[in-house]
């Protein structure tokens, strides 16, 4: 499966969660969960997910998401379970993604991700 298609099914389930159906959102739900099991993989996804989705409301939640796997509240905080590499590029897409982002809402919650991953790596770096 290419990358624009694993960027594709991503938003559609982020629609799903969104969706008023609750079977679908449900399921949307139950994926996430999952998805997010792998830190790696689902940081990765969604900071591009920023820069890639049409869809606002995809790109709003993909960065609360963020935010929430950045919180330093968590004790099993995601972000400092990825290797350097990694963090390094997830950083680059969330500037890259808030550069080009139009619409104040998302600017807004890319911003709030953008400083609890920088309360994340303060606490990381100690």
């Amino acid at each position: 499966m290419s990358q624009s298609q694993i960027l594709d099914q991503l938003s559609q389930i982020l629609k799903g969660v969104l969706s008023i159906e609750a079977n679908e959102r449900n399921q949307s739900e139950k994926y996430i969960v999952m998805m997010m099991q792998d830190p790696n993989n689902s940081l990765l996804l969604l900071s591009q997910i920023l820069s890639y989705a049409k869809d606002n409301s995809v790109k709003m939640l993909a960065a609360i998401l963020l935010k929430q796997q950045f919180s330093i509240e968590s004790e099993n905080c995601p972000w400092m379970k990825i290797n350097h590499e990694l963090q390094e590029v997830i950083k680059a897409n969330l500037l890259s993604a808030v550069s080009q982002e139009k619409e104040r809402t998302n600017i807004k919650q890319i911003c709030n991700a953008i400083s609890e991953l920088a309360a994340a790596i303060i606490e990381q770096n100690g």
